[in-house]
């Protein structure tokens, strides 16, 4: 009998380990929440700046194959050029965020708010999210496995309709707040810190100036690039409810230069006085060059003479960076069966001597290349190219899939430096789908078949949502209790 209770007894820990191992599974996905979402935005097109943010506050979480809305979420974001802008991983880290953009045509949210570059960037594999952010629109986040994570349902109640606000979660309700995309949530109704400038503000107490302009104050008329220039401008925001303005470099072609600088200025009838600096990249040719500031349906540019880098500013430049060769690819968004594309590759050379470089790409899946034609070699679209000391190049590679599947495949990048035997080699997971556009029909019918029965009416809701997360916790508590009593009964 004793033998019997130490068997019984065993079993019961086994039961319990067990079913705490599949819980413990189950929340891992749970701790990924939808967290703000932007569904009706005034400062640029619906189409290009509908966006979401997902939040993790437990594990580390894998996000491959999940999908938002019945559609897969890939990785980076897709430019309006239609290249991805990739990431380097899928996992969402504890404590970070997620930014979800639209596929197709891409999207603007990077030029237009004040994105957090550092979060994981993520899109979704048709041409918008769910099919269009709308007030009434059910949002349905599923785990790779196709477990409900996270569901809401958007009320233009709230706020968040065309006034230049997103719907955040804060303390479990959902409030219109100021844009915070990769950042912690606008609960407080704090002024973002982020590029956000309070200099020298005074309020205008005449009201009738409702246009507004730009005037760049002082910036110098000469520089080196490698320097920081300080650049002094004035906004008067009028009766308009965009609040973005952007500084930056460009050339003589309209070509930008330098990353921008975003900048909010949030109250209407107001004058800002702003100073910043901005550093030249120690990659470009002597010449005239612009500096702009444009926001708010204004812009003014003023003119500078830019010189090359001197040595002394190239080699500390190359010394903070710490690297020879910096790499920049780009993909195209969706990649089709018998139809080309093109990968675009950069290559920045920061030695003082040029550099020769052959690059070459292919489509790959297990030991067999998609995009070999006939007896043709995986370097079948190779190019060489040469990088002058302190310079960059860009190339064009061209690639198309035949006789091939929808699926996921890898596409393979090789770079090889002239003196060297062994290439670089960038590889990235990518879908490759069936010729012509993918539908989006069929979006709409998945979420009203399963908001019937996921999401509650009413405010966005996130009750239905934590009930479905807590139901397999509640079934294994009862099916453990169920184990235990068949035990010690049997036991008996």
């Amino acid at each position: 009998m004793k033998k019997f209770q130490e068997f019984g007894n065993n079993k019961i820990k086994f039961v319990i380990l067990f079913l705490f191992g599949l819980l413990s599974i189950h929340f891992s996905s749970a701790s990924v929440i939808i967290n703000e979402v932007m569904y009706n935005p005034d400062q640029c097109s619906d189409n290009y700046c509908e966006w979401m943010e997902l939040y993790n506050d437990g594990n580390d979480v894998d996000l491959t194959n999940w999908t938002l809305c019945g559609n897969n979420l890939l990785q980076g974001y897709v430019n309006r050029s239609g290249f991805i802008h990739l990431n380097t991983t899928n996992i969402l880290y504890s404590g970070s965020y997620a930014i979800i953009s639209d596929g197709g045509s891409g999207t603007e949210i990077y030029e237009n708010f004040n994105a957090n570059n550092n979060s994981l960037a993520l899109h979704v594999n048709v041409s918008s999210i769910c099919g269009g952010l709308t007030s009434n629109k059910t949002i349905i986040l599923n785990d790779s496995s196709g477990m409900l994570i996270d569901s809401i349902l958007i009320n233009s109640s709230i706020g968040g309709d065309n006034d230049n606000n997103s719907l955040q979660l804060c303390s479990q309700n959902w409030t219109a707040n100021y844009p915070t995309p990769g950042y912690q949530n606008n609960c407080t109704q704090q002024t973002p810190q982020e590029n956000e400038t309070d200099e020298n503000q005074t309020n205008q107490q005449n009201q009738n100036q409702t246009e507004s302009y730009i005037n760049i104050i002082d910036a110098p008329n000469d520089a080196e690039f490698g320097d920081k220039i300080e650049i002094e401008f004035e906004v008067y925001k009028g009766d308009t409810s965009k609040y973005a303005v952007y500084l930056y470099i460009e050339d003589e072609d309209g070509k930008r230069i330098t990353d921008k600088t975003t900048f909010h200025f949030r109250t209407k009838f107001t004058n800002y006085n702003t100073m910043t600096e901005i550093e030249l990249p120690c990659v470009n040719k002597s010449g005239d060059y612009y500096v702009i500031v444009e926001g708010l349906d204004e812009r003014d540019k003023k003119s500078i003479d830019i010189d090359s880098c001197n040595e002394s500013v190239s080699q500390q430049n190359v010394s903070s960076n710490n690297e020879d060769f910096l790499y920049d690819v780009i993909i195209p968004s969706a990649i089709k069966i018998n139809e080309e594309f093109s990968i675009k590759v950069k290559i920045t050379n920061n030695l003082d001597t040029a550099q020769n470089f052959s690059i070459w790409s292919y489509v790959y899946k297990g030991s067999k290349c998609y995009s070999c034609l006939g007896n043709e070699t995986r370097e079948g679209n190779v190019k060489q190219i040469s990088i002058n000391a302190k310079s960059y190049a860009e190339v064009e590679l061209k690639n198309e899939v035949y006789d091939a599947e929808a699926g996921d495949y890898n596409l393979k990048i090789k770079i090889l430096k002239g003196d060297l035997k062994t290439p670089k080699e960038f590889t990235y997971n990518v879908m490759i789908e069936p010729s012509g556009e993918p539908s989006d029909e069929n979006i709409g019918q998945t979420v009203s078949d399963i908001s019937a029965h996921a999401v509650a009416t009413g405010v966005i809701e996130s009750k239905s949502s934590s009930i479905a997360k807590s139901t397999p916790y509640l079934l294994a508590t009862v099916f453990l209790l169920f184990i235990i009593y068949l035990i010690i009964k049997k036991s008996n």
